[in-house]
C-alpha cells in the first residue's frame, strides 16, 4: 500500500510539473502577444500622425 502511494505521488508530481511548464509557456506566449498587439496599436497611431 505504501509503495503504491509513493508511486502515485511521484507520478502526480511529474504530471503537475509538466502542466506547470505548459502553463508557463502559455502565459509567456499570451503576454508576448498582448505586448505585440500594444506595439502594433502604437505604431498605427504614430503612422496616422
Amino acid at each position: 500500500m505504501n509503495r503504491m502511494n509513493r508511486a502515485n505521488r511521484a507520478n502526480w508530481m511529474n504530471r503537475t510539473s509538466c502542466m506547470n511548464r505548459a502553463n508557463r509557456i502559455l502565459v509567456i506566449s499570451i503576454s508576448f502577444l498582448k505586448f505585440f498587439n500594444l506595439n502594433l496599436e502604437t505604431l498605427e497611431k504614430v503612422s496616422e500622425r
